[in-house]
């Protein structure tokens, strides 16, 4: 039963924080260069769309919000 408490107690904390998370991923999504941009970076163009792909879901950045080159 504490636990359950200590879990309702703590929803406004753990909602603030998922939406800041959202906040930032948009923000990063947002300022983040193309993919096109990534092939200077040659080798580590693979991991940065990885990363860049993460990102983008965590901003909820699919469907019509997805990245023009996201086809």
């Amino acid at each position: 039963m504490e636990t359950i408490q200590s879990f309702i107690d703590a929803t406004p904390a753990l909602l603030s924080a998922a939406g800041l998370l959202v906040a930032a991923c948009g923000a990063v999504a947002a300022a983040t260069p193309t993919k096109v941009d990534d092939e200077i970076w040659g080798k580590i163009a693979g991991p940065i769309n990885t990363v860049l792909r993460i990102v983008n879901v965590l901003a909820i950045n699919f469907g019509k919000a997805k990245n023009a080159d996201d086809k």
